[in-house]
């Protein structure tokens, strides 16, 4: 009966979790829109009728990260409108991430569900504001891949082959963060084992640990392999001053406002109480290296990462954001199982930040929704075979009275314009990363310059561009994978 109202309680919380996003029309992300455009080009593009999109846009072959969100939302939108597809796939991230850390509490050692529940708030984290659907799918995806793999680690059968293999490719074309970081977790995972108490010795628990490691060899290549091909960006660090900003104060929470900065001393709190728990626990009961010890390490790794990676490293950004939401939920998953009393009291702090965190998330995104409807009021009037400019001039928000704090949902609001038949979006930012299912053809990237006197150097703006013609007063510019 107590499982059964466990479960019955379970449900009910991942189904309030999803409120804030049916209880508006738009869901006011920063990238989003251009997704939910591009996700729908990957069907039009098939079509021979939409004739403007197969001039500027063509396909970009290859297994690329972020193809299995934009898959996930083309198909979707095959059947019911963008903006529903959207919530559908939102739905299933933000249900997602708590199922996924609870499966991999389950999966390491059983009796400390409770500790799942520190996943909620982080459902609707900061780069899932940002529009970052791919490595938000990843994230759940890396710990349903860490669940199947732990308990077969010391054991290569066929079906560990292909499920360990299976997984990791999905999380691969989910998010290559995400999959990096489930390639690692594996990795201190086989080398825990010959540390851990068990049958055989420590030369027969190494050999196991060495095999445990076939079935992640097809996926570690291609991990490689897009390595190797991956183009050259910049790096770009951040002060340690900021850094410790993110980790003690925002923690990912805060996206339109800085009121989630109050909860931030009660969910770390909660982690520092369980970590002095834990420590206790293993003092008073000295029993060796133990399976759940391998993710306080792999934490403690991550944790040195968020305060030592750069924020921006060749084409990926937000490094330091990412890191610390693996970071945080992995460290539960080291954390010993708590008493009753123990347990009650970190479930109601934890639900209690939940709470509050949803509620007021549902507040901003209710108080974003006019403008958002304004900003989209003529897209019925756009004719097929439209190609579309947007010029933004607003330089504020009437809902805060000021841009949202650290997350612009107007950046990409042109893309709703772009839902129409055979309907082209000149500013299409994805197809200038490799990482995106598609990419800009020629036609799309020639810039035609005119007046320029010889001699005359180039707009600053423009000066990354490859020249394809200059004379008589005018250039003809291509625009590189690194130009703007």
């Amino acid at each position: 009966m107590e499982t059964r109202r466990a479960r019955i309680a379970g449900a009910a919380l991942l189904v309030a979790s999803a409120i804030p996003i049916w209880s508006v029309r738009f869901f006011p992300s920063q990238d989003g829109p251009s997704h939910l455009y591009n996700a729908r080009l990957l069907t039009a593009l098939l079509d021979p009728a939409n004739v403007r999109l197969r001039e500027f846009f063509e396909f970009n072959p290859g297994l690329h990260p972020n193809l299995l969100a934009h898959a996930l939302l083309a198909g979707l939108q095959a059947v019911v409108p963008p903006l529903l597809a959207e919530k559908i796939l939102l739905t299933a991230l933000v249900v997602l991430l708590p199922l996924s850390l609870l499966c991999l509490l389950r999966a390491v050692e059983r009796g400390r569900d409770v500790y799942a529940l520190a996943a909620l708030p982080f459902a609707y984290h900061h780069l899932l504001h940002l529009g970052f659907y791919s490595f938000s799918l990843g994230l759940s995806l890396c710990f349903f891949t860490l669940a199947f793999f732990w308990p077969r680690r010391t054991r290569v059968t066929l079906g560990a082959v292909l499920g360990v293999n299976a997984l990791l490719l999905l999380t691969y074309l989910a998010h290559f963060g995400p999959f990096a970081m489930a390639l690692l977790g594996m990795a201190i995972g086989l080398a825990a084992v010959p540390l851990a108490a068990g049958e055989g010795s420590r030369g027969e628990r190494l050999r196991r640990a060495v095999l445990g490691g076939l079935p992640v060899v097809p996926a570690g290549l291609l991990g490689l392999a897009y390595l190797l091909a991956g183009s050259d960006g910049f790096t770009k660090y951040v002060s340690a001053e900021k850094l410790r900003t993110v980790f003690f104060e925002r923690m990912l929470l805060t996206s339109y406002t800085t009121w989630q900065e109050t909860l931030a001393p009660w969910l770390l709190g909660c982690l520092a109480v369980a970590l002095i728990f834990t420590a206790v626990d293993r003092a008073r009961r000295p029993v060796g290296f133990l399976p759940r010890d391998a993710f306080l390490v792999f934490s403690a790794l991550l944790a040195v990462l968020f305060f030592t990676l750069p924020r921006w490293m060749n084409d990926g950004g937000f490094v330091n954001d990412r890191v610390f939401l693996l970071f945080f939920l992995l460290a539960w998953v080291g954390m010993a199982p708590p008493p009753r009393r123990l347990a009650v009291a970190l479930g109601a702090v934890l639900l209690a930040c939940a709470g509050a965190h949803l509620g007021r998330l549902s507040w901003e995104y209710a108080r974003l929704q006019p403008e958002l409807r304004a900003a989209t009021a003529a897209v019925e009037r756009i004719e097929p075979h439209s190609t579309v400019a947007y010029r933004q001039l607003a330089r504020r928000s009437a809902a805060f009275e000021r841009y949202p704090r650290y997350v612009n949902p107007f950046a990409h609001v042109d893309s709703y314009y772009g839902m129409g038949e055979d309907v082209v979006l000149f500013d299409n930012y994805e197809t200038r990363f490799d990482y995106f299912p598609l990419r800009a053809t020629a036609a799309a990237r020639v810039v035609v310059v005119w007046p320029l006197a010889a001699g005359e150097a180039l707009p600053e703006d423009l000066r990354g561009h490859a020249i394809l013609h200059r004379a008589n007063g005018l250039a003809l510019l291509k625009r590189t994978k690194k130009g703007k």
